[in-house]
């Protein structure tokens, strides 16, 4: 086979141009090459992103799909090691992603949160009343900056985007408030999450979340919350059962939707108003999560994009589309362009017996958890849409890698995970 090594990019018509071949095998150092829409070992090149993104602009003209906005949740630098990163690479990766997302979806909103990597150094954050915030000033005024720029944000939004860590509140005009909360504060890889830890909310962000829960929750308003991080497996436990409390009592009138990325896996996870983890009754159910999945390749997994099906009126969410590309089918085709084909809609991925008329709500993802939980054949399907059908999948029966899938879909907090692993 022609293995493919080309320089490639976009031009401003979105026309690929394919530079010239690249002899990767010159370099005796280079053990692994990534190829030129990338490898499972790596993270995604720009022409990827920048290929994505048109995949996305066509299938909206294609299905003629009304789109209201776009949410993005987090990871725009690279998961490069710490020593090749630095402020100003940072710096240029995030402006270069949005540039790229503008330029090719248009006029459409992005609301966005920032991840553990779209920091530098990597994950770390101060409060402001540390004394040390002010070294991390210049993203918050960046984000806000470039945000309100593209009209993705107003003023008033900007300037709540510098004041709570580049998180804010929007009122989309349908009347749907999104919530961006920036989940470095309670990352346990972010230091100073560390610092005075008796203090529950020693960055404020809680207080900001339960202030707009408040207001919308007071004006019959419906709300989705954008995060990076969930707070079942990577969260430090204290603000992990702060924040699983503050959805308890907004859910499920006033939050209609979370939405998380982090883990470059399509998941999700369920909320139960009982704290009892080994008895998950339906009736307990009261919010799920959804967790993207991703466009880069790196930890072995499809690049994949999903589209909302939302009621416009409760904004529950109705279903979800994925659509994914078979990244090794680039590998030897001359470096012509990904084909992004469907793969599945959540509401007939796992025979679930659910109304058409209501919504994917926590009921139908407990039910969804509790086949996982029961059934081989449902696990192994939640398995293959994580990993987006990729060449490394794991088989259930044939690895260790499916075993804690049902602790971690019915888990919301972290300290509940792990007595569930337990």
């Amino acid at each position: 086979a022609n293995l493919s090594y080309y320089e490639a990019w976009y031009d401003e018509e979105l026309n690929l141009v394919k530079g010239a071949e690249i002899d990767v095998f010159a370099n005796e150092s280079i053990w692994t090459p990534a190829y030129t829409f990338g490898h499972y070992k790596c993270d995604s090149p720009e022409v990827l992103v920048n290929n994505s993104l048109k995949s996305i602009a066509e299938y909206q003209e294609e299905l003629g799909l009304d789109f209201t906005f776009s949410i993005f949740t987090g990871d725009l630098v690279d998961h490069a090691e710490t020593e090749v990163i630095d402020l100003n690479k940072t710096i240029k990766s995030e402006e270069l992603v949005f540039r790229d997302v503008k330029a090719i979806l248009k006029d459409l909103p992005m609301y966005a949160v920032l991840g553990n990597h779209d920091t530098f150094p990597y994950a770390q954050m101060a409060q402001k009343k540390s004394g040390f915030g002010n070294l991390f000033d210049w993203n918050a005024e960046l984000m806000a900056d470039l945000w309100e720029d593209y009209n993705w944000i107003n003023s008033t939004q900007a300037r709540y985007a510098r004041e709570h860590y580049a998180g804010f509140a929007v009122t989309t005009k349908d009347n749907l408030k999104v919530i961006s909360l920036n989940s470095n504060t309670w990352y346990q890889s972010n230091l100073y999450s560390y610092w005075n830890a008796t203090d529950v909310d020693s960055y404020g962000q809680f207080q900001f979340l339960i202030d707009e829960l408040i207001e919308s929750e007071k004006n019959d308003q419906r709300v989705w919350i954008i995060a990076h991080i969930p707070t079942n497996a990577e969260a430090l436990p204290v603000p992990s059962e702060v924040y699983k409390q503050i959805v308890t009592r907004f859910s499920p009138y006033t939050i209609a939707g979370i939405f998380y990325g982090h883990t470059h896996a399509d998941q999700f996870n369920v909320l139960y108003k009982s704290d009892d983890i080994s008895n998950k009754d339906e009736s307990d159910a009261i919010q799920n999560t959804w967790i993207s999945q991703a466009i880069t390749p790196l930890t072995e997994n499809n690049p994949s994009w999903r589209y909302y099906s939302v009621d416009k009126k409760t904004h529950s969410i109705m279903n979800a589309y994925n659509y994914y590309s078979r990244l090794n089918e680039t590998f030897t085709n001359n470096s012509e362009e990904p084909v992004w084909d469907f793969e599945y809609s959540s509401r007939d991925a796992y025979g679930i017996d659910w109304p058409e008329t209501s919504p994917l709500n926590a009921t139908y993802w407990h039910r969804v958890s509790e086949k996982i939980h029961q059934d081989n054949d449902t696990r192994q399907t939640y398995i293959n849409f994580m990993r987006r059908l990729s060449p490394y999948t794991p088989v259930c029966t044939e690895s260790d890698e499916c075993d804690n899938t049902y602790c971690y879909v019915s888990n919301f907090a972290f300290e509940d995970y792990q007595a569930c692993k337990k």
